[in-house]
């Protein structure tokens, strides 16, 4: 409820998700009212191909796609 009482007063600037893949991007665009601006995913050199499905369709879509690994 929270978040929908930020979008009606305009509190927020954009929304993000977090761990989505292609399928689930396509869905929440097909439904939601606000399309997200990131998508922060596991992402590192050793698992670019598993994930390059989804970098590729985000970009396709102006969807930022934020990585991260842990260390």
């Amino acid at each position: 409820i929270m978040h929908l009482l930020l979008f009606l007063t305009n509190e927020n600037r954009s929304i993000g998700v977090s761990n989505f893949n292609k399928s689930q991007l396509e869905e929440l665009i097909s439904i939601a009212h606000v399309k997200p601006t990131v998508n922060q995913i596991r992402l590192h050199p050793y698992n670019w191909q598993a994930q390059r499905e989804v970098v590729e369709y985000a970009q396709s879509q102006g969807i930022v796609t934020e990585a991260y690994s842990p260390l």
